[in-house]
């Protein structure tokens, strides 16, 4: 059986995981076995580090640096999202490796499709 190639776009959802198997239907090898019905294609993910993000399970993680004067007296930065940039006020009294959570910015719950 001669092997035939061909090129398949599909949509990976949102959130996926790296080392994440994605199954879909019917866009497989047809096999002679089973009267020439397509099986299934199984696309191993591999996802490529961000040189800004990192990814902690749902969390999107970035780092900003600001100067002392700014943190005892307070600030308002811009930061870079996965959406772009927004503004992002640090209180006054903030210390060295505080964290701050931006709501609604993270990963999305991830609903894999069953195609």
């Amino acid at each position: 059986c001669a092997e035939r190639k061909r090129l398949e776009e599909v949509e990976l959802p949102p959130g996926i995981n790296d080392n994440q198997k994605v199954k879909f239907k019917g866009l497989g090898h047809a096999s002679d076995i089973f009267q020439g019905i397509p099986g299934d294609l199984l696309v191993n993910i591999k996802v490529t580090p961000h040189s800004i993000f990192k990814r902690s399970e749902q969390n999107i993680e970035s780092t900003a640096q600001i100067s002392l004067a700014d943190a005892i007296l307070g600030t308002s930065i811009t930061i870079d999202t996965i959406d772009g940039k927004i503004s992002l006020k640090v209180e006054a009294g903030s210390h060295d490796g505080q964290q701050i959570t931006m709501k609604g910015l993270g990963v999305a719950p991830q609903n894999l499709p069953d195609n």
